[in-house]
């Protein structure tokens, strides 16, 4: 029995351990909305909208990484979107917003997800 994935040539350990990550990453997401809903009315009224669609944003990302860990190559797009959004992110916090609260650690979590050793193939 071969080892790798007939698919694509991917060994199947490194499969397993990316698609592993990304259900592990999934689970965080639902984690924050989970945090993001329990505190949402606290929020004060001028930020609800923000918070509102954060809270919800990380539902999607959940998704996201769900479809992704299940089936990476089915979902032409997908991987671009969710890299751009992470890279996005972390560019304008690092420039427009680095003083913000939580900001520092946005960019370094985001800087290090998008790393070699995480990429989607899991070289």
């Amino acid at each position: 029995m071969s080892q790798t994935d007939t698919f694509n040539g991917v060994p199947r350990w490194k499969r397993r351990v990316a698609s592993g990550l990304l259900v592990l990453t999934a689970l965080g997401a639902v984690l924050s909305f989970a945090a993001a809903a329990a505190s949402i009315q606290s929020t004060r009224a001028d930020a609800a909208v923000a918070a509102t669609w954060q809270m919800f944003g990380f539902l999607v990302f959940a998704g996201l990484f769900v479809l992704l860990a299940y089936r990476p190559h089915q979902y032409p797009g997908v991987w671009e979107l969710v890299i751009f959004h992470k890279a996005a992110t972390a560019l304008y916090l690092a420039i427009f917003a680095s003083d913000a609260a939580g900001a520092t650690v946005t960019v370094a979590v985001d800087a290090h997800s998008r790393s070699p050793s995480s990429s989607p193939t899991c070289s």
